[in-house]
């Protein structure tokens, strides 16, 4: 045989080596990053419904917060306690 078809044949042989060396790697980068991916989505998901359950006791505490410190903020400025600031809200 004409050694320059040998030698195209060998650079077919590595090239396809290198290929398949190739995709090999990409598969098992890919396969990492779902197996890493898909707990973490899982975990994301229940962390929103469990926050979507918990919000509104939160929120209505909250609400119920904003009014108490109203509330003392009123007083504070109706019984001039603060000193000089008259009608200044803290």
């Amino acid at each position: 045989m004409n050694s320059r078809i040998i030698h195209q044949r060998e650079t077919y042989i590595y090239f396809t080596i290198f290929a398949l060396i190739g995709v090999f790697i990409l598969n098992m980068f890919i396969s990492m990053l779902l197996v890493l991916a898909y707990p973490l989505l899982i975990g994301l998901i229940v962390q929103v419904i469990l926050l979507q359950k918990m919000k509104k006791p939160f929120y209505r505490s909250g609400k119920e917060l904003t009014e108490q410190l109203k509330l003392k903020n009123i007083f504070l400025v109706e019984s001039n306690i603060l000193g000089d600031e008259e009608g200044t809200v803290y």
